[in-house]
C-alpha cells in the first residue's frame, strides 16, 4: 500500500526515557484529506533496524478526524539510546 499523503502522525505515546522491557507503540493519526480513510498501513522502526508494519482495514476515519492505534507488535527495549520512527 502506498503512503497516504492526506494522513499525518500527530503523536507517539511513549515516554522519552523508558524502562527496559516490552512497550506498546501507541500513536494518533489524523486524516487531513477530504475523503474518509478506509484502510491504512502503519509502520514503526527503531534505530534503522527492522520495520514493523500492520495494515488496518474496515476503518472510517472521516476528514479532519483522528484515530488512535496500538501496533500489534511491541518493542523490546534494552539499555541503550534509541531513535523511534512511526509513519503511515
Amino acid at each position: 500500500m502506498a503512503q497516504n499523503a492526506s494522513l499525518q502522525v500527530l503523536s507517539v505515546d511513549l515516554n522519552r526515557y523508558t524502562k527496559v522491557g516490552t512497550h506498546p507503540i501507541t500513536s494518533q493519526v489524523k486524516n487531513d484529506g477530504d475523503t474518509p480513510i478506509q484502510s491504512l498501513t502503519l509502520h514503526w522502526q527503531v534505530n534503522e533496524e527492522t520495520v514493523h508494519s500492520y495494515t488496518y482495514h474496515n476503518l472510517n476515519i472521516a476528514p479532519n478526524s483522528t484515530y488512535t492505534f496500538t501496533h500489534p507488535e511491541k518493542w523490546q527495549a534494552a539499555i541503550a539510546n534509541y531513535d523511534l520512527k512511526v509513519w503511515a
